[in-house]
């Protein structure tokens, strides 16, 4: 009686479960997201991607290429990814950016980083020096004289040993346009408590050298990303 009790309980429970099941099937060359743990927490899942399937090897296992690497992973675990049609209006780009952002200048990047996203975009941060050449560890197997010579190399090029960004002068690089005409876009709608901090941390680049004042005819609208440790990261949407 029990047995067939579970059994029967089995089916109705199958039964409403199936009414919301839809088959989940994908192509070689579709573009997926994947339902991956974060770096930080591995009990934490969120979906990364996009990443193309290479080929379907089972019923429901599709053969996936992340950077490089084949891996395979179940249909209940991948999502379709469709790709926004680009505009090609400017005016258009500018008000998708501006949907994108929730209405203003802002994007809040509460994710974990992605793999071999570079440390130095946080560089800028720093407001005052912490390391010069002085923190530089010499090797202990060198001789006085290789010691003196080399002291003396780091306080000729000692401007170079700073944790604090700079710029290089010894290049240059020229941007060919397609067009001769300026393009001037509208600056993103910024909510006044980040607008403080927005030119606070203008001045400080200021101050560092990374930027100047422009008295350029282009103008493009700035947009903030926040990080994950609720400092701002300070972007440039060239549309």
């Amino acid at each position: 009686m029990a047995l067939a009790s579970l059994k029967d309980s089995q089916k109705r429970y199958k039964h409403y479960f199936d009414k919301k099941a839809k088959q989940r099937d994908f192509r070689p060359g579709d573009k997926v997201l994947i339902l991956l743990p974060t770096d930080g927490n591995k009990l934490l899942m969120h979906w990364q991607g996009p990443f193309n399937i290479e080929e379907k090897v089972r019923l429901n296992d599709y053969i996936i290429n992340i950077r490089g690497k084949r891996r395979t992973y179940h249909a209940n675990m991948l999502k379709k990814y469709f790709e926004r049609e680009t505009p090609t209006d400017p005016m258009t780009v500018g008000a998708v950016m501006t949907l994108d952002a929730a209405g203003t200048g802002i994007i809040d990047h509460d994710e974990e980083r992605e793999e071999g996203q570079d440390d130095l975009l946080d560089l800028y941060s720093k407001k005052q020096q912490t390391e010069t050449s002085k923190d530089v560890i010499l090797g202990e197997e060198l001789g006085n004289q290789q010691r003196r010579q080399l002291e003396e190399l780091l306080r000729k090029f000692e401007g170079i040993f700073s944790d604090l960004p700079g710029n290089a002068t010894g290049i240059e690089h020229s941007i060919e346009l397609t067009t001769d005409e300026p393009v001037k876009s509208k600056p993103y709608g910024l909510p006044y408590r980040v607008r403080e901090t927005l030119k606070a941390d203008i001045e400080d680049m200021l101050k560092m050298g990374v930027i100047r004042p422009s008295t350029s005819p282009y103008a493009s609208p700035t947009v903030i990303v926040k990080k994950p440790d609720g400092s701002n990261r300070i972007c440039i949407d060239y549309v």
